[in-house]
């Protein structure tokens, strides 16, 4: 038998039209159904756009990698974050331009990172002083941005992979860079496990600040704020959240637009509520690892979108079957499924 869904905190969040079209589904092609809707994306996207004018917003293609989700960000004008192994793949397969990407794994291999830069992206987040390094000899149209860690001493536990070069560090790690050719050209904020609005104008302001004492002592001139990889909440933030945060950064940020470009990564935000597992008895938001397991199970996957004419189909069957591409990074198990064709 079919497992049921495991709910997620945000499981609740589907309004009566949506119960009522999933039932329409259920009639219609039976159960289980795994139903993706990328106009959710589309509408969590926009509405950051519009509590944050003045940030560039990078979705994380390594949150949900269909290319719906990706066409549906591109379509608002948007721009990509690339953390994890094939995520930069499936976001040049829906043919967005690498400049409107940022690349921020880590620990990139000198391989991937010069794939990247001949792919056309220009703009990459480092971690270390020995990222740094892997920038040695590359054309000045490359932008660099360290990433600053502020630490936390309620976090006990030590991290497998540390984020970020220690804020009171971060000079020392500029100066390193300068001598070896390569311009430091902003700072990207990693703020661990901390969330809220007071976290965030706190590290702002401290960024801001550290940007004004190397640019007087060493005669250099910084471009980008990158507001960090889970910039402005968590993933399950409500419009309270976003407002309360857009408050707290506003009036130290806006007088900055036209200095810097000011850019973030919302995380698992903007993908959050994309996916519903669909079973005879339950109706439940769903992550893209447990969406993939549901295919695996059995589940056929359906692309529906909001914004199409009521007038005509509300779904489309994908014709893609490589549903992997849920995850972005190596995987086993099987690797396709079968569809079930649309009628109609």
């Amino acid at each position: 038998m079919y497992a049921e869904a495991r709910r997620t905190g945000w499981s609740g969040a589907h309004s009566r039209t949506d119960i009522d079209r999933l039932d329409d589904l259920v009639a219609r092609y039976g159960a289980p159904l795994l139903v993706l809707d990328p106009n959710k994306a589309r509408m969590r996207y926009r509405e950051l756009q519009a509590t944050f004018p003045f940030v560039r917003f990078h979705y994380d293609a390594s949150a949900l990698a269909h290319p719906a989700v990706i066409s549906a960000i591109a379509g608002c004008g948007g721009y990509f974050e690339v953390s994890e192994e094939g995520a930069l793949a499936a976001v040049l397969g829906s043919k967005v331009d690498p400049v409107r990407v940022v690349h921020t794994h880590p620990v990139k291999h000198p391989q991937d990172l010069l794939a990247a830069y001949n792919a056309g992206v220009r703009l990459f987040v480092v971690d270390s002083q020995t990222e740094v390094e892997k920038f040695i000899g590359y054309p000045g149209d490359v932008a660099v941005i360290l990433r600053l860690r502020f630490p936390d001493a309620r976090e006990a536990q030590v991290p497998a992979i540390v984020r970020g070069v220690a804020i009171d560090e971060a000079a020392s790690a500029v100066r390193f860079a300068h001598s070896l050719g390569v311009k430091i050209d902003g700072f990207s904020l990693y703020l661990g496990r901390r969330r809220g609005a007071q976290p965030y104008a706190a590290a702002i302001a401290r960024t801001l600040g550290l940007m004004v004492e190397l640019e007087n002592a060493l005669g250099c001139r910084f471009d980008v704020l990158d507001l960090g990889s889970d910039f402005p909440t968590a993933a399950h933030g409500s419009a309270v959240e976003l407002a309360e945060v857009a408050r707290a950064v506003r009036t130290m940020l806006l007088p900055l637009a036209d200095r810097l470009t000011l850019l973030a990564e919302p995380g698992r935000l903007v993908a959050s509520r994309c996916l519903t597992l669909v079973t005879e008895s339950s109706r439940a938001a769903v992550d893209p690892v447990e969406a993939s397991e549901s295919i695996d199970a059995g589940a056929t996957l359906i692309v529906v979108d909001g914004q199409q004419d009521e007038s005509g189909p509300f779904f489309r069957i994908l014709a893609d079957t490589r549903h992997r591409i849920f995850h972005t990074g190596r995987h086993s198990g099987r690797q396709s499924i079968q569809t079930r064709a649309a009628a109609g």
